[in-house]
């Protein structure tokens, strides 16, 4: 007789399909066996439980006399079926963690019934990349009270992103966030528990809630419907009045989230999304996918920024801006009007004018360089392109840099090039402290190619 033991879970990337008989070995596998940058999911084969307790810290490497750091890219897909967590602590997280289900039914769930959640979340995020949850559900029948089913604190970049699904917290929180530089996104889904901002920033842009968000919803742009879909819930919506702002396939939104989220959607991520209008932009246009290939056209028109807050994060993938005018009138406390993370982007036929005369990046929250562009390990290319009246003002420790373009690399592996061509310059920008134009960290590039040119920028003390 031979005995064929069953399989619990597979890891699946460009290169293999790989069974395993238990969940932990499939996520371990994964871990151990993949590097910085690579995707690869754990899939479900079947209902299955773990103790949790997982640590995806990132490893360090050293590449001649310095050390890099890295961790893959994880999805675990619930593919329709029941992982039951009996610890804690589910998983403590620095690598980039998702959460979908590829299963046509999307009724894949994870599920707790511990009762006294590690202090620090359920789900951790101990900063350096995001987490994400996409569809299934993430199921605690009681925490504990105070106690949070994803928590974030500790370094920057530790986002939470909630786009779809179902969470149900029991007695406690759903999420927290504690530190300055973080945010949670919730575009979508339904979220059972409140949400915690110690520090940091909650952006709400959709979903359906057992609780009113109104304090994390900008009602310039959003609704908040109570009572809906059914008594003692409320549903965010876009604000039916707003005028259609851009295109997509041939479809109008008037919300540029619901664009990018239908080319996320497709099988190939890649789509051009064209504005319709000049338009005033409250909050900040995100995109975080390695695989998007998005363009935004503005086609000759102006975007204007309207809050204190970035209009463009855009994290992973290929991403153009082109052919038209951005208007940074908005008094922002980060890096860049515009930030772009570990990515590729071509700025082309675009005038962005930071109206230095009116504010720019003033207050003092944490490492603010950049007035116009944050260029991390980002291949960057400019063309044709005016950056103008920008200007950075902060002096406290590590500030104050780079009038227009920030370019810093994460770590040796992953520098940030910046490169100028066909005509783009940069005109009347300053910075407090060094580079009134540009900085470019250690590593990094910036050519300034034939008939480009810098005019009439500085660095001065204070940022008089």
């Amino acid at each position: 007789w031979t005995v064929t033991p069953y399989m619990f879970a597979k890891v699946v990337s460009d290169t293999e399909e790989k069974e395993f008989t238990s969940f932990d070995e499939a996520l371990k596998y994964a871990y151990n066996n993949y590097t910085d940058g690579d995707e690869v999911s754990v899939v479900l084969l079947r209902e299955t439980t773990t103790a949790g307790g997982f640590d995806l810290s990132t490893k360090a490497i050293k590449v001649g006399d310095s050390w890099t750091y890295y961790a893959p890219d994880i999805t675990l897909d619930l593919n329709n079926h029941t992982l039951e967590v009996t610890g804690t602590q589910f998983v403590k997280l620095k690598a980039k963690f998702t959460v979908d289900d590829s299963s046509a039914e999307k009724e894949g769930c994870i599920y707790t019934d511990a009762s006294n959640a590690n202090t620090n979340g359920w789900i951790y995020v101990n900063g350096g990349r995001a987490f994400t949850f996409n569809n299934g559900a993430i199921y605690a029948d009681s925490l504990g009270s105070g106690k949070y089913l994803i928590g974030s604190s500790g370094f920057q970049n530790g986002d939470v992103n909630i786009n779809g699904g179902y969470i149900s917290s029991g007695s406690g929180y759903a999420a927290r966030i504690n530190n300055a530089g973080d945010t949670i996104n919730i575009t979508n889904g339904m979220v059972y528990g409140q949400i915690l901002v110690s520090a940091g920033q909650a952006v709400i842009s959709g979903g359906v809630f057992d609780w009113n968000p109104s304090a994390y919803v900008n009602t310039n742009v959003y609704q908040v419907n109570e009572d809906d879909p059914e008594p003692g819930l409320f549903t965010v919506t876009g604000r039916a009045d707003l005028p259609d702002v851009v295109k997509y396939n041939g479809q109008n939104y008037k919300l540029i989230s619901l664009a990018i989220a239908d080319i996320l959607a497709t099988p190939d991520k890649t789509g051009t999304i064209e504005f319709l209008a000049n338009t005033i932009q409250e909050g900040t246009i995100t995109v975080d996918d390695d695989d998007a290939n998005i363009t935004f056209d503005l086609g000759g028109r102006t975007i204007t920024e309207a809050t204190a807050t970035q209009m463009f994060l855009l994290e992973g993938g290929n991403f153009t801006i082109k052919n038209g005018t951005i208007l940074a009138a908005g008094q922002i406390a980060t890096s860049g009007h515009i930030r772009v993370n570990d990515a590729t982007l071509l700025v082309k036929d675009i005038t962005f004018d930071g109206d230095k005369t009116q504010k720019d990046v003033l207050t003092n929250i944490n490492s603010k360089n950049g007035g116009a562009f944050y260029l991390y390990a980002t291949k960057t290319t400019f063309d044709n392109t005016v950056v103008k009246n920008c200007l950075v003002r902060d002096m406290s420790a590590g500030t104050g840099n780079s009038g227009a373009i920030h370019v810093v690399k994460q770590d040796v592996a992953h520098v940030a090039t910046l490169d100028f061509i066909n005509g783009s310059k940069i005109v009347n920008c300053q910075a407090a402290i060094q580079g009134g134009a540009v900085s470019v960290g250690s590593g990094c590039t910036f050519t300034l190619n034939s008939g480009c040119s810098i005019e009439n920028c500085k660095a001065t003390m204070g940022g008089a």
